[in-house]
């Protein structure tokens, strides 16, 4: 029951009057006692009710024996002091008579030992109160294994972090806060830019930029752009403590916490001077070198220009010569060489205009060429038609002279023999390639080689002459005749 109690006399009565008054409260009480014991029996704190007394433990709750990996029989009735989990923290076995002196205790970051040995780390807190009629102190214990492990880690990390950003010598990396300050500074940072940790602390980012940037807000700008971006990649000058300025790159990083605060920046710099250096030395030297190599293109080109115009004098003074000759067979003698030569004058006329001054793109020579011997050789056949069927093959300069050559000879041939009084006709020029070879085709539908005729042992220059740069290229040559002509020449592509 609960009494209470209050005097209701007049101040100055003879008698005095008490007002008493008596509620049952026991269902409330029961109800209290419920609701505490199902607090106690469901709480992830391991909980145990010690008397204050005989220090002996009378209740412990499920949690606590789960933790400790202990019977109930094992722990009620025996003082902490006897328990085995308690016996490598002796000022734990002491927790009780310090709460009843003391009302409230609290120990943190206790290691226990529970079953098989596994070591637990709780934080305690006890106090006293009264059940009933009997002091007691209840002991809560909480894991904080985790937790303690964690912190232990973190602090590990921490410090190897800070051993591998104080032992890094060729970087500087330091930090700074939200407003721009340097917060912190490693040996590298001293080492590049002459600070020590004591006198940059504190200081603003701007002290180890450029007059000039400054001006110019760069400090502001790089912690802008890495406010907004993440990070600022920059590469400029710097100034050091003695005022001597270095090229560097670096890196400005936005650090912000798990809500997406800013907490301030991270700064990697490298001194890339030397490098710089070299960089310039090394364009400087290619400008040099592409002015060079650009002179001699000209050069190079000019002689290709010199030579064809050379060559093509020539021609026209075996043309002039000719006709001062009486002879046909010698006139006809000066007109082969005379295309000889054109053929050749083709060949440095498209190297002038071409980037390569190793290798001839074999079509486009082709078809100079054919335009060439058509011209000198209209008359013989008005009616005759040239196609030409050569892929775009960059040819060496080795290969290019004797094949030019050999199609100057096949077309004249053809031209000049081939089609008769008029006959209307086609000639074809094929150029390509297999796996390993070069293929060069000549083939009209002309009237063909005479019976008699031996290509491999005729007295003609102009076979002859096919006969040796074939075999230059070593290659094979075909004759076929069958609707007309047709000279086939196959040769090493490696040649």
């Amino acid at each position: 029951m609960r009494l209470n109690g209050k005097r209701i006399s007049p101040a100055g009565a003879h008698k005095r009057s008490v007002l008493l008054a008596i509620e049952d409260v026991t269902q409330r009480h029961e109800q209290a006692e419920a609701r505490y014991q199902r607090m106690f029996e469901t709480a992830k704190d391991g909980m145990m009710i010690c008397d204050v007394e005989t220090e002996k433990i009378v209740d412990v709750n499920p949690f606590f024996l789960d933790l400790l990996g202990v019977q109930r029989d094992q722990v009620i009735g025996r003082g902490l002091g006897e328990l085995e989990a308690f016996q490598t923290a002796r000022e734990a076995a002491t927790i009780v008579a310090e709460a009843a002196a003391h009302e409230l205790v609290r120990r943190d970051g206790l290691s226990l030992r529970g079953v098989n040995g596994r070591q637990i780390e709780v934080d305690i807190l006890a106090n006293r109160y009264v059940l009933g009629s009997r002091p007691v102190v209840q002991i809560n214990l909480r894991d904080v294994t985790t937790r303690t492990q964690a912190i232990k880690e973190l602090r590990e990390s921490e410090a190897r972090f800070r051993l591998f950003v104080e032992s890094v010598r060729d970087y500087a990396l330091f930090q700074l806060d939200p407003n721009g300050l340097i917060s912190s500074w490693n040996i590298g940072a001293e080492h590049q830019l002459g600070y020590t940790e004591a006198e940059i602390i504190g200081q603003p980012f701007e002290r180890i930029f450029t007059a000039a940037d400054v001006t110019a807000g760069s400090p502001e700008t790089e912690m802008e752009n890495a406010r907004t971006k993440g990070t600022s990649l920059d590469e400029r000058w710097h100034v050091r403590k003695d005022g001597s300025i270095f090229f560097a790159n670096g890196a400005l990083t936005a650090i912000r916490d798990s809500s997406g605060r800013l907490r301030g920046f991270s700064k990697i710099m490298r001194d890339i001077a030397e490098s710089h250096r070299a960089e310039l030395r090394f364009k400087d030297q290619e400008q040099k070198l592409r002015a060079s190599l650009a002179e001699k293109e000209a050069l190079l080109k000019e002689i290709h220009h010199r030579v064809k115009n050379n060559l093509q004098v020539i021609a026209s003074l075996l043309d002039l010569q000719s006709e001062f000759l009486d002879q046909a067979d010698s006139r006809g003698v000066l007109l082969e060489m005379k295309t000889r030569v054109r053929a050749i004058a083709a060949i440095h006329e498209v190297l002038y205009t071409a980037t390569d001054f190793s290798r001839i793109d074999f079509h486009n020579f082709v078809e100079k060429l054919a335009q060439d011997v058509v011209a000198v050789h209209r008359r013989h056949a008005t009616q005759v038609e040239i196609e030409i069927h050569a892929e775009s093959i960059l040819l060496d300069m080795t290969q290019a002279v004797p094949c030019g050559l050999i199609v100057n000879e096949l077309l004249t041939n053809a031209l000049k023999h081939a089609f008769p009084k008029g006959r209307s006709g086609k000639v074809n020029v094929s150029f390509g390639s297999d796996r390993d070879h070069w293929l060069l085709e000549v083939s009209d539908d002309g009237i063909g080689l005479p019976a008699e005729i031996d290509p491999e042992h005729v007295n003609s220059m102009g076979f002859h002459l096919i006969q040796l740069l074939g075999q230059q290229l070593g290659g094979n040559l075909e004759v076929i005749r069958e609707g007309g002509t047709r000279f086939t020449l196959r040769f090493p592509r490696n040649a």
